[in-house]
């Protein structure tokens, strides 16, 4: 679970147990947990060229279905232990980097608006230059 100004980003489990959490009382919807769509993306795709490559080279219909189920479970496991890794970097990464602005933010001083804080972080604007037109020569 990681957290995102204030908010918690959770796919709805419980850590320690593997079940929905109790505030929760609807059923977790599975295209909102974290890389269920890519796992099982990569698993169909990768039981369907291992069965299908099975069944041209055998002929034999029933082994190449095993044969692809046996793919999906395999690539959908690795899909989703992969998928699932990057995911709790990338949330582990997302809050050090919020803590390093929070610290940024109360060692500068919280600005006291948008504005504020837009303007302390730009640099100042570059000195105007010299009219051109002024120098320029009539056109006749």
């Amino acid at each position: 679970n990681a957290e995102y100004m204030g908010e918690s980003i959770s796919c709805g489990f419980n850590r320690e147990m593997s079940t929905p959490t109790p505030t929760e009382s609807q059923p977790v919807a599975l295209y909102n947990v974290p890389c269920f769509g890519e796992a099982i993306r990569g698993g169909l795709g990768g039981g369907f060229v291992v069965g299908v490559s099975h069944f041209l080279i055998r002929g034999n219909s029933v082994r190449s279905a095993n044969f692809a189920l046996g793919a999906f479970g395999f690539v959908s496991s690795a899909a989703w232990l992969i998928c699932r890794r990057q995911y709790r970097e990338q949330a582990r990464n997302l809050k050090e980097v919020m803590e390093k602005h929070q610290k940024l933010v109360v060692a500068r001083g919280n600005p006291q608006s948008d504005d504020e804080a837009q303007q302390t972080s730009l640099p100042p604007p570059p000195p105007a230059a010299p009219a051109a037109a002024a120098t320029a020569p009539p056109q006749s």
